[in-house]
């Protein structure tokens, strides 16, 4: 087997795990929006966390904890995650919103 053909098995294979990973994270996601919405910040937070620690690059998890922290008082922690949301590289309409 060649180098690009054992390249393209891996990538292959992996797929199901990242799909695996995304469900996980968008239930996740959605159980810490509960705790948001009932206004457990607190818990919210943490499950957003969670969510990032599996996942570093959701900018779903990313924004909501953003929210999460200014509902919380936490000004500068929310003004960092605003900042990281609103950087090049991220998509328009994220920035937007951040």
């Amino acid at each position: 087997m060649t180098f690009r053909n054992t390249i393209l098995t891996l990538i292959v294979a992996g797929l199901p795990a990242l799909e695996a990973i995304s469900q996980d994270s968008n239930s996740m996601i959605q159980s810490a929006n509960e705790l948001y919405k009932q206004q457990q910040f607190e818990k919210a937070e943490a499950g957003y966390d969670k969510v990032l620690e599996k996942d570093g690059h959701n900018t779903t998890a990313k924004f909501n904890l953003a929210n999460t922290y200014y509902r919380r008082s936490k000004k500068d922690d929310a003004v960092k995650a605003f900042d990281y949301l609103t950087s090049d590289g991220q998509a328009a309409g994220l920035r937007e919103k951040s």
